[in-house]
């Protein structure tokens, strides 16, 4: 009987040693096949929880040390730059996906200053040993409820020089030269409105505009990028001093504000040309030789060309055209009128100038859109089903083209009959070029005696005696 009660004792005893041995190792295997070394520890390092930092708020850093336990790590920091401020901090313990067991240190900063971030090593003992582990760098930008928008202009082409000088960006070129401008903006998320004003004596237009400038947004998230806006040629064709283009862009801040970006401060320093000299002369020769037509053709000399002579443009040709065009406006199209005005043109510079917006094709667009929406009612109260539809794409259609035709009829036009154009609304000869007659232009400005206008190749006041308007 007692040899019975001993085995079972025995057999307890056994099992209860087995199961404290496994336990103690399974607990020691771990700490030896996980520690990390003193070299891999020296190359831990401060993350930060986000790419882009921002003033005025709280930014974090997280340090992750697998394997030890909150109670063997501690950290201190030595002396903040200026600017940078301890939130807080606190230490966790945290488990990775592979069952990896650490200690989690988070700490929260404000920074004062926008721009590269530079943070002392961090001070951590760990295990009884003292590591200075560095922190990753990061850019520090200013907070997106207050941020507004920044407008930048690239400049390409024929430059000869470019700088920045005090904030400033300085560009020098030559009278003529081809500048090509980019205009980029950063911190919106919405352009509502995009302008420009047509520079004075210059040929300046339109090259590209990007798909950001049709309602496109950039997102929620905050970017620090430039987004390409707009591409545009520009020829300064006199010498001097001249700032930015007027560019006017009415975006939407990160705040939801609606913000009138601000133009960058730009210098464009326009130099002579090579031959510069000869121009003027050639241009003071083409200037006196203009004179000298003008004035012949007010006395009612009549001088008939022939061969391969100069053609004679008087101003009772300009007058002329500047009558068909009205004629033309009046009239339906394909009328004497227009074709008389084309056969003309075609004479006097060998091609055909712009056809005229009809008034009475405006007028009979008017009268469709009435007619059409009559029936459309009618239609919803009467007739229903497919009629409906039919009326109203119809009526929307001819509402459509009567808008654009009516459009058209309204800026200022007239015929140039060549002369001085100069870029402010008096005589000065010494920034005045001479331009090519009969041509058609747009009245843009009136001031007293002199009307700003406006074409694919001038563009400048003149003499309000040299356009015969078309009204």
């Amino acid at each position: 009987m007692e040899k019975t009660s001993i085995k079972p004792q025995r057999k307890f005893c056994n099992r209860l040693l087995v199961f404290v041995l496994v336990e103690f190792i399974s607990l020691l295997l771990p700490a030896f096949s996980r520690t990390l070394s003193h070299s891999q520890l020296k190359q831990l390092k401060v993350v930060p929880d986000s790419k882009i930092f921002f003033t005025a708020q709280e930014n974090g850093y997280t340090l992750k040390i697998p394997t030890y336990s909150p109670s063997q790590v501690q950290t201190d920091l030595p002396e903040l730059p200026p600017g940078v401020q301890l939130v807080s901090s606190k230490r966790e313990e945290y488990l990775d996906s592979d069952g990896t067991r650490g200690t989690a240190v988070h700490l929260w900063f404000t920074f004062r200053d926008t721009g590269p971030v530079r943070m002392p090593p961090l001070i951590a003992i760990i295990g009884y040993r003292t590591y200075y582990l560095a922190f990753e760098s990061v850019e520090v930008y200013e907070n997106p409820a207050v941020i507004a928008p920044v407008m930048d202009v690239n400049f390409e082409g024929a430059v000869l020089n470019s700088r920045t000088a005090g904030g400033v960006k300085e560009v020098t070129v030559n009278q003529g030269d081809e500048l090509i401008i980019s205009v980029n903006l950063k911190y919106f998320v919405q352009i509502l409105k995009f302008s420009w004003t047509l520079p004075k004596n210059s040929i300046f237009k339109e090259l590209e505009r990007y798909d950001i400038t049709r309602g496109g947004t950039t997102g929620s998230e905050f970017s620090a990028d430039f987004y390409p806006v707009a591409r545009f040629s520009w020829k300064i064709l006199e010498s001097g001093t001249y700032t930015c283009p007027d560019f006017a862009i009415l975006a939407t801040a990160y705040n939801g504000s609606k913000k009138q970006v601000a133009l960058p401060q730009c210098r464009i320093i326009v130099k002579p040309s090579a031959n510069h000299a000869q121009n003027h002369v050639y241009e003071r020769f083409e200037l006196g030789k203009a004179d000298e037509v003008f004035k012949s053709a007010f006395e009612g000399s009549n001088h008939d060309s022939t061969g391969d002579e100069e053609i004679l443009i008087r101003p009772d040709d300009c007058k002329k055209l500047a009558e068909l065009r009205l004629r033309e406006r009046t009239s339906l199209p394909f009328s004497s009128a227009a074709g008389e005005r084309r056969r003309i043109e075609y004479k006097l510079y060998g091609s055909e100038g712009d056809r005229e917006p009809s008034v009475l094709l405006f007028i009979a667009g008017l009268a469709a859109c009435f007619v059409l929406l009559v029936l459309f009612i009618l239609s919803v109260f009467i007739w229903h089903g497919k009629k409906v539809q039919i009326f109203f794409v119809l009526t929307f259609v001819a509402l459509v083209l009567t808008i654009r035709s009516g459009a058209a009829l309204l800026p200022e036009w007239g015929v140039f009959a060549g002369g001085n154009v100069s870029p402010v609304p008096e005589v000065v000869t010494s920034s005045s070029h001479n331009a090519s007659s009969c041509k058609r232009v747009k009245i843009l400005e009136k001031a007293g005696d002199y009307y700003y206008i406006e074409s694919d190749e001038i563009n400048g006041w003149v003499l309000k005696d040299l356009v015969f308007e078309i009204n």
